[in-house]
């Protein structure tokens, strides 16, 4: 089951970015709502989050919505050249980073950048 998908159309390009699991997805937006924490900086010491209860029906809905939209991100992609990512391969490792983007520098036309890639941003 295919997570979130984000279609982008750009004068440079288009890009289509997957994540590879609605669930994972689902509960990782449902808990960034639920904290107001969608990012944290590395290095930073973050809170506990306390326990909440996520009713089935709220998320079995949020996560037919997601699988609907993403179906239809990934029918629009398939009929226009564009850069295909995928977060668990392309972006979930530093290790990957570089190669991706290089890749996404390629698409837009421009030099990827010297030296490693890096971000101080860490998922909670």
């Amino acid at each position: 089951m295919t997570g979130l998908v984000v279609f982008s159309l750009g004068r440079s390009g288009s890009t289509l970015l997957e994540r590879l699991s609605s669930f994972a997805i689902t509960i990782s937006a449902l808990v960034a709502r639920e904290t107001q924490r969608f990012h944290g900086k590395q290095g930073q010491i973050e809170p506990d989050i306390a326990p909440f209860a996520i009713a089935p029906d709220q998320f079995l809905s949020i996560l037919r919505n997601r699988e609907q939209s993403a179906r239809r991100c990934r029918e629009i992609a398939a009929s226009v050249p564009h850069l295909h990512l995928v977060y668990e391969h392309d972006l979930a490792s530093p290790d990957c980073w570089t190669i991706t983007v290089e890749r996404i520098c390629a698409q837009i036309g421009i030099e990827p950048p010297a030296g490693p890639v890096t971000t101080h941003l860490q998922k909670p």
